[in-house]
């Protein structure tokens, strides 16, 4: 069962308004600085803790890092199928 074709239309209408108020090089600074709060929490994981689960429910900052690329991924495919 795929996206019902009026979900797809919306959702591309969106992501056309939105690419239309930022030139690339606007929108690569927005990626790059949008990271920087990301990128300062995983700094501030001690490296020996990195791979540690705080309790067998929680996750690691490696998997929830994993989890992001994974996800940011999954997210460009999307787009890129709309």
């Amino acid at each position: 069962m795929g996206i019902p074709n009026e979900e797809l239309q919306r959702v591309r209408g969106y992501l056309v308004s939105q690419a239309q108020k930022l030139s690339v090089p606007q929108l690569v600074q927005k990626l790059q600085v949008d990271s920087l709060p990301l990128r300062d929490a995983v700094a501030a994981v001690p490296p020996d803790q990195f791979d540690a689960r705080p309790s067998p429910d929680d996750w690691s900052a490696a998997l929830i890092c994993t989890h992001i690329l994974d996800m940011t991924e999954h997210g460009a495919q999307a787009v890129i199928a709309i």
